[in-house]
């Protein structure tokens, strides 16, 4: 018994130094084949896994429960990375987001997930005696994650090399213990969809956080953290009877959390008809203040009387429209602060309007304000 964990635990060590050794020193040069090596040798990995140990089974009766946990807590994470976004602002994802690119960027990462997680629960089920193997397995993970960061970083200053332990370092070692934990005291299940979350969902949303170094680096320890103590109170847990009186209350918290997330990442990132912004200066007193936010609507319809809201030198501005001129089969809108003493000195352009204020909602914001004056 002891030979086999051994031989385990020596073919996990020879796997991984070989992924390093190929991956630096052949394959640098190549950027097709340094793209995918990481698929292919993951789908290898999986196939000598399925050859050897076969397709273990998943049953474990707090799967269900630790899944809505998960998943309800994953919903919060992202609620609060959004209203974070209100206050700091946000970034247009660098990642294409058409259909064709969203598949073309997801595929390769899903699949991966899928192959590492499956490695990751077959070989759990292997160290239930011994964890050995699973120890160094979740440490080649970490290893491999660390190496991959390393080899794109730019490690010229204290300042970038702090950096890389705080954004690198420290949460892919955060992230690989939860999964390890998740996956060798509960199932894949939850491992896989905690994964999915945090590794596609970045790819995929239109508009990101644009939240800094300092927030990503507190969110990617302090979430692994909040997790693995979730996890383990539900393993605690001996009895059927007392997790099957909380599905009420997960069924009870989801179902208006879902919905309030949906209102707000709908209005802050404008996909649909209306999105929210702050207001920064007192221009339209007494209609508005100085941290409330408006609401506008996407719309071309413009009349006199309406509160336009529209670029100008990178900025959104939100003016009341006094005249509206037709010049060479083009509109342009002439404005004015309801709170100014003058009228503004720039005509508006039909392609820099980008609606009209629909909804004012009060006081709601002031923290956007604040901190964009101190950042």
């Amino acid at each position: 018994m002891k030979t086999k964990y051994k031989t385990t635990s020596l073919v996990i060590v020879i796997a991984l130094i070989l992924y390093l050794l190929i991956k630096y020193l052949l394959l640098q040069h190549n950027t097709l084949l340094y793209s995918y090596f990481d698929l292919f040798f993951y789908c290898f990995s999986f196939l000598i896994v399925v050859k050897t140990y076969g397709i273990p089974r998943n049953k474990n009766y707090l799967t269900r429960i630790s899944t809505r946990y998960i998943i309800i807590l994953l919903l919060f994470y992202i609620l609060i990375i959004y209203l974070l976004g209100c206050f700091v602002g946000f970034l247009n994802n660098v990642y294409r987001n058409d259909l064709f690119g969203i598949i073309n960027n997801i595929w390769p990462l899903v699949t991966l997930i899928l192959f590492r997680e499956f490695i990751r629960f077959s070989i759990a089920n292997q160290s239930k005696i011994n964890k050995q193997p699973f120890i160094i397995l979740t440490v080649s993970y970490i290893a491999i994650d660390i190496f991959n960061s390393y080899i794109i970083s730019d490690l010229n200053s204290f300042y970038l090399i702090f950096n890389f332990l705080c954004l690198s370092i420290l949460p892919s070692i955060a992230r690989h213990l939860l999964l390890s934990y998740m996956t060798y005291n509960i199932s894949i299940n939850i491992s896989i969809i905690y994964s999915l979350v945090l590794e596609i969902g970045p790819i995929i949303v239109p508009i990101v956080p644009n939240l800094g170094n300092y927030l990503n680096a507190i969110l990617y320890i302090f979430v692994p953290f909040i997790t693995y103590l979730i996890i383990k109170k539900i393993v605690l847990y001996k009895e059927k009877a007392s997790l099957k009186t909380r599905k009420y209350f997960v069924k009870l918290v989801s179902i208006p959390l879902v919905f309030f997330l949906i209102i707000i990442v709908s209005l802050v990132s404008g996909v649909f008809k209306y999105k929210m912004i702050a207001i920064a200066t007192d221009s339209m007193n007494p209609i508005y203040y100085r941290g409330d936010a408006i609401i506008y609507e996407k719309s071309t319809d413009i009349k006199e009387g309406d509160i336009l809201v529209y670029e100008y030198n990178n900025r959104v501005i939100t003016h009341r429209v006094i005249n509206i001129i037709e010049e060479y089969n083009r509109l342009l809108y002439q404005t004015k602060g309801d709170n100014n003493n003058t009228i503004d000195l720039n005509l508006v352009r039909e392609e820099n309007v980008l609606g009209k204020v629909r909804f004012i909602v009060k006081y709601v914001g002031y923290p956007t304000v604040l901190l964009s004056e101190i950042f």
